[in-house]
């Protein structure tokens, strides 16, 4: 049966139906991500052999400057302190070995003999201490040679007999010319020998 659209007793219209639209294909799956790469545990260095500095180890004109000034410095220390000794202590002091026989019966002379003899061992002391370049301990070994010189140097004056004052100072005034010695020499090869160095082995 028809009703007008009019008509209050009409039941309303129908909405129309939203047609039903498809739904969305399935994505595809993502594919698995790798599984991480292990970490590779660090390679152990290897060992670096190190090799002697060939370069050499004593500067020589260094060396010889400084030793010539260390031998003129410790004659005259020996002049001075002999002189101070005898002239102005008025001490006795025996005479000196003088091997180059510049002593005679004066004080003065003898004071000269002191001095060339001590120019004497401080140059022979810089020789040795100038070949012991090459050793690995070089300050080590000189200052064994100069302890057993001024071992010596104190020993010969207090075994000569005679008057054991003349010994004492004797013995006194030969340690403080080893000192010295040995002091200024060592403060040379200081400056001028270099220790003992290792380079990496680069082949």
């Amino acid at each position: 049966m028809d009703t007008h659209p009019n008509d209050p007793t009409a039941p309303p219209p129908a909405e129309p139906v939203e047609p039903v639209r498809p739904s969305a294909p399935p994505q595809p799956a993502q594919p698995a991500q790798p599984a991480a790469q292990p970490v590779q545990a660090a390679q152990p260095a290897v060992p670096v052999e190190p090799v002697h500095d060939d370069r050499p180890r004593i500067e020589a004109g260094r060396f010889a400057g400084g030793a010539i000034a260390a031998i003129l410095v410790s004659a005259l220390v020996a002049w001075v302190l002999h002189f101070v000794l005898t002239d102005l202590a008025g001490l006795s002091v025996l005479a000196p070995i003088d091997v180059l026989g510049l002593a005679s019966d004066s004080a003065a002379s003898e004071r000269t003999a002191y001095a060339v003899d001590t120019a004497l061992v401080a140059l022979l002391a810089a020789v040795i201490f100038a070949l012991l370049a090459a050793a690995p301990r070089p300050t080590l070994i000189f200052g064994w040679i100069m302890t057993l010189v001024a071992i010596i140097a104190v020993a010969v004056p207090l075994s000569r007999g005679g008057d054991i004052g003349e010994g004492v100072v004797t013995a006194i005034l030969n340690l403080v010319i080893v000192a010295a010695i040995w002091s200024l020499l060592a403060g040379v090869a200081g400056r001028a020998i270099r220790p003992e160095r290792l380079t990496p082995n680069r082949t």
